[in-house]
């Protein structure tokens, strides 16, 4: 099990189906919100890149990552509702600006690294998404979550049997404390 505290955190790391699967959403999920926020065929991008959110597009999405900057602002926007509806703190709160950033400069979630939200796309976005929340800009915000959640150091740093290793890097894991 890993540490709850740092394992839900997004990162530059997770690709698009980590985006997905933290926030829990299937393909269908996302075909779904995005026809109930009226994104199906929003924007000019009506090419074969993807411009509406049909099933194949997704599943490309999956295996390739997101090629432009206005469909990964719609997957940002369909994912902050499905994370919201499932209560699941990504993509959502006082951190939505900077876990947009995250999305958008992935190398593993969009092909692409894309500029961060600016503050007119911000407001737009919450409108779309109907909420009166105020994200913040925060700066470096991974690098002081490490300094106070720093993570558990790796096992070839211990000696020992190989069961006692087992259940204290377990220990370690599970909680921020051991």
């Amino acid at each position: 099990m890993k540490n709850k505290a740092t394992s839900s955190l997004p990162s530059s790391s997770w690709s698009f189906v980590d985006w997905c699967n933290r926030v829990n959403a299937s393909t269908q999920d996302i075909l779904d919100v995005a026809y109930q926020l009226d994104l199906k065929h929003a924007g000019n991008n009506t090419s074969s890149k993807g411009g509406d959110f049909a099933e194949s597009t997704i599943n490309r999405w999956r295996r390739e990552s997101i090629p432009d900057r206005e469909n990964a602002k719609k997957m940002i926007i369909v994912l902050s509702e499905i994370a919201h509806r499932n209560k699941i703190p990504i993509l959502t709160g006082q951190y939505f600006r900077e876990h947009a950033r995250l999305f958008l400069t992935s190398p593993k979630c969009c092909r692409h690294e894309f500029a961060p939200l600016d503050d007119d796309e911000l407001i737009e976005i919450l409108k779309i998404l109907k909420r009166d929340e105020k994200p913040l800009l925060v700066d470096n915000y991974h690098e002081l979550i490490e300094r106070v959640l720093p993570r558990p150091p790796e096992r070839r740093y211990f000696y020992g049997r190989d069961q006692d290793l087992n259940r204290v890097m377990q220990a370690i894991e599970s909680s921020t404390i051991t």
